[in-house]
């Protein structure tokens, strides 16, 4: 925080975690869709390979310092980036 390079910094370093920890989920189709925007995340997945617990149980093994706290869908839309307007 604070200084010019933090933001590339931690951008280096969310994508090597998804490099190291997210890629095999797509490549083994846990999860069907993977995208991320700054610190919003939008998952698809399939219900007969994974549920929503052990997404978010798998997530929050990844590094001690990252906590995921999903939100569902809700009336078949989703919240994934929060815009002001």
């Amino acid at each position: 925080m604070g200084s010019p390079i933090s933001g590339t910094m931690a951008e280096i370093f969310i994508q090597h975690l998804e490099d190291s920890f997210i890629k095999h989920l797509l490549d083994s189709k846990s999860i069907t869709f993977y995208a991320r925007y700054v610190d919003d995340i939008c998952i698809i997945y399939d219900f007969s390979h994974t549920t929503p617990n052990a997404i978010t149980q798998y997530a929050n093994t990844i590094h001690n310092n990252i906590q995921i706290n999903p939100t569902s869908e809700n009336a078949g839309q989703i919240n994934f980036l929060h815009l002001k307007r």
